[in-house]
């Protein structure tokens, strides 16, 4: 019998279990997340936002997707996930900021 864990599982396990390096692998994952977000977010012309690891239980490794104008529509390519995900309002607000920076 086996066990497959993901990414995210085997690190919530990591720091579960107290290994030392858990919080750098965490870091090393948002950073490969984070760059992997940017890369996606330019080929659809949309903005993203840097991924964090907030563990299994709050949806993993993840970065934030949203519309860079109002009224843009989702693009297929991300509306197939997190069917949940509210496409829009957070997607302005993060516009603002990007252009005020």
């Amino acid at each position: 019998m086996t066990k497959l864990l993901n990414l995210d599982e085997m690190l919530d396990c990591a720091k579960e279990i107290g290994l030392p390096d858990a919080d750098m692998w965490a870091g090393q994952l948002e950073a490969i997340g984070s760059t992997m977000a940017a890369a996606i977010a330019d080929k659809l012309g949309v903005i993203a936002g840097d991924a964090s690891a907030e563990g299994v239980a709050f949806a993993g490794t993840c970065a934030p997707f949203n519309p860079a104008f109002e009224g843009q529509p989702c693009p297929d390519a991300l509306d197939q996930f997190d069917p949940e995900g509210d496409w829009g309002s957070e997607g302005e607000a993060m516009q603002e900021e990007t252009a005020n920076a």
